[in-house]
């Protein structure tokens, strides 16, 4: 999604909220929209802070797409290359049932294992560690 305008940034935004994002996004995106963090070298304490803020918002953040990628494997194998408004609809529904199941297994406390786990049951219920 590109917000090409103040007008279209404050559907999104209000004006105390951010997107934080790297350099890899380019310049024209990030303009007025995307807060990067300061690069001098000898910066004072509100700049340090404020960079310590953004670095811990961004370790969320990653943590946050690692635990989605660890449950949802095909999160993992997402490769879609973006060309109109439909492909990066299609991702972001993708994305959003992802989140949405993973909120409800959270909500009703069942312990459904990720994918690369095994729930230690076979096709018909019964437990695959039986001692007989």
């Amino acid at each position: 999604m590109q917000l090409s305008n103040n007008r279209e940034k404050r559907l999104f935004f209000s004006p105390e909220e951010y997107l934080i994002a790297d350099s890899a996004y380019p310049a024209d995106f990030t303009h007025n929209t995307i807060v990067p963090s300061y690069k001098t070298s000898s910066l004072g304490s509100e700049k340090e802070d404020f960079n310590k803020c953004v670095a811990h918002v961004r370790v969320v953040n990653e943590h946050t797409i690692g635990v989605l990628k660890e449950r949802w494997s095909l999160l993992r194998e997402l490769r879609v290359q973006i060309r109109q408004n439909e492909d990066m609809n299609r991702v972001l529904l993708w994305l959003c049932a992802c989140v949405v199941l993973h909120n409800m297994v959270l909500l009703f406390g069942d312990d459904w294992p990720s994918d690369g786990e095994s729930s230690g049951s076979d096709s018909d219920g019964e437990s695959s560690d039986s001692d007989e």
